[in-house]
């Protein structure tokens, strides 16, 4: 079976990032690039990816340092990827939509996350093979920090990351958890301020620096309070508890009643609010409640939009409601933001 092989620089083709390495998928593959430009001092690009095994569309922003990578894939099983890395790298890990299980490699590493969850992966220098045994499709999200820019946050924050440099000089490709840590709606807020930055010339890696140390901040301090905790709830049950998650995600406007919801997700009302609960550590209410808070935030901070269209957009019918309800969750009102 043929193999085609591409420079991981030809992903980047407006980028600082020293990424030195190979990529090779087995069958055809060709890579259109659909945009490339700079947001400030930033590179920003796009390409779509297809082989005889699936697709992608793949969006890239960031610098020398640090690159957001976000990707929407479809592949089908027997996919073959071959990867080559010259340095090692640590990359905050989303999986926003989909799975990105299934994938194995020849040393036994599985990626295993749910929608919903987050890890950080080292990965270090490496010349590996994954196989797809099972059809994956999905949103994926992650930042990758070069190894100098991880030597200057572990000399600036040493109790933090010290522990992350000592697992990459093992050499050893795995995750920093065991258990996968869960997305809260300000990190999907974070997430979407990147998919969507401001084209300011003044504050390009300014912007992108401080929502990577934001997520980084969340994910450490997660870390410290799920240390200790697991889940009691079996695949199924957290597969529907995250389905759950997505739909209120979604229906900010019209949120279904935790019956409507119970029976969308194939449970019973008691089931889900518990679940919920282990799971986001908070009710299915408080969470679609933060998360239209949050995003009203991102809105408010990111857009121009008055602070009346900004409460349409995020569910409320009357602006009065989102300003108490705003003033509630952060102690400000919505328009002493800006």
């Amino acid at each position: 079976m043929s193999e085609e092989t591409y420079q991981i620089s030809d992903l980047m083709p407006e980028s600082e990032f020293s990424m030195e390495g190979q990529f090779s998928l087995n069958g055809q593959l060709s890579i259109d690039c659909t945009y490339a430009s700079k947001v400030g001092d930033l590179f920003q690009s796009g390409f779509d990816m297809v082989s005889d095994y699936g697709n992608a569309k793949i969006s890239m922003l960031g610098k020398n340092n640090y690159t957001a990578i976000w990707e929407t894939y479809q592949y089908k099983p027997g996919m073959i990827n071959t990867a080559h890395l010259n340095q090692p790298l640590v990359a905050l890990c989303y999986q926003l939509e989909g799975s990105a299980q299934a994938i194995q490699s020849s040393t036994d590493f599985k990626l295993d996350i749910f929608p919903g969850e987050a890890n950080l992966m080292m990965i270090p220098p490496l010349n590996e093979t994954f196989e797809l045994k099972e059809e994956m499709g999905g949103t994926s999200f992650m930042i990758i920090l070069s190894q100098q820019y991880l030597q200057d946050l572990s000399n600036r924050f040493p109790i933090v990351f010290e522990p992350i440099i000592s697992k990459i000089k093992r050499k050893n490709l795995g995750l920093y958890k065991e258990k996968n840590l869960k997305m809260t709606p300000r990190m999907r807020s974070i997430i979407k301020r990147i998919q969507h930055p401001v084209n300011d010339d003044m504050v390009g890696s300014l912007f992108l620096e401080a929502q990577i140390l934001d997520l980084l901040a969340i994910m450490f301090s997660q870390t410290e309070k799920s240390s200790s905790n697991g889940h009691s709830l079996s695949s199924l049950e957290l597969e529907r508890i995250h389905r759950a998650k997505e739909i209120l995600t979604d229906r900010l406007e019209d949120p279904p009643t935790l019956a409507e919801l119970s029976k969308l997700i194939g449970t019973n009302e008691f089931k889900l609010k518990s679940g919920f609960k282990e799971v986001f550590g908070t009710s299915p209410y408080a969470y679609h409640l933060q998360h239209k808070l949050e995003l009203a935030r991102s809105y408010i901070l990111d857009t121009d939009l008055t602070i009346a269209e900004i409460s349409y957009r995020v569910g409320y019918s009357d602006p009065a409601h989102f300003t108490n309800a705003f003033r509630k969750q952060f102690d400000i009102r919505p328009s002493d933001l800006r």
